[in-house]
C-alpha cells in the first residue's frame, strides 16, 4: 500500500526511522521549539542515566515482545501467538540517543514544522499517562 504524498513543505526538522532487525523506532529530536521531550519522558528511569543526549527513538507494539525479545533468537512461541492475536497489552519505549548516524538501519527523513506538530501529537496521545499527563513508567531491565 502507498500513500500520496503531502504537497511540497519546507524541510525544516530531521526524524530518523531506526530499526535493529526487530523492532523499528521514530527517533525525533529531544528538544526544540516545537517540543522538549526531556519533560516528557524521563532519562533518570534509564540505565544510563546520561543527560546529554540529542535524541529520543520512540517504539511501540507488544509489551511482552517488547519485555522479553531483545533479538529473534530469543522470541518465544507464547510471545509470538499473543502479540499476533492482540491478546496482550502494548507498550512504547524509549531509547536515548547522543547522536544519530543515517545509515542501511537508520533513515533520515525531513519534515516541516506543522508535519512534525501533528508528529508529535500522535506519540504522545499513543501514551497511557497518569493524573499528572506524564506516561506511566514500566520498570524493567530490559534493553
Amino acid at each position: 500500500m502507498s500513500v500520496r504524498p503531502e504537497p511540497q513543505s519546507n524541510p525544516e526538522i530531521p526524524i530518523f526511522i531506526l530499526t535493529n532487525g526487530v523492532h523499528t523506532d521514530l527517533v525525533v529530536p529531544i528538544r526544540n521549539e516545537v517540543a522538549d521531550w526531556s519533560s516528557f519522558v524521563q532519562v533518570q528511569d534509564t540505565k544510563g542515566q546520561d543527560q546529554h543526549v540529542n535524541w529520543v527513538a520512540f517504539g511501540w507494539g507488544d509489551k511482552g515482545f517488547y519485555l522479553e525479545t531483545p533479538t529473534w533468537a530469543d522470541l518465544k512461541a507464547s510471545t509470538a501467538f499473543k502479540a499476533a492475536t492482540g491478546l496482550s497489552e502494548s507498550a512504547i519505549h524509549a531509547t536515548f540517543y547522543k547522536s544519530v548516524e543515517e545509515n542501511e538501519a537508520c533513515k533520515r527523513i525531513m519534515l516541516s514544522r506543522v508535519q512534525y506538530e501533528k508528529l508529535v501529537q500522535f506519540i504522545k496521545s499513543r501514551f497511557d499517562t497518569k493524573a499528572d499527563g506524564l506516561p506511566i513508567y514500566i520498570p524493567t531491565n530490559a534493553n
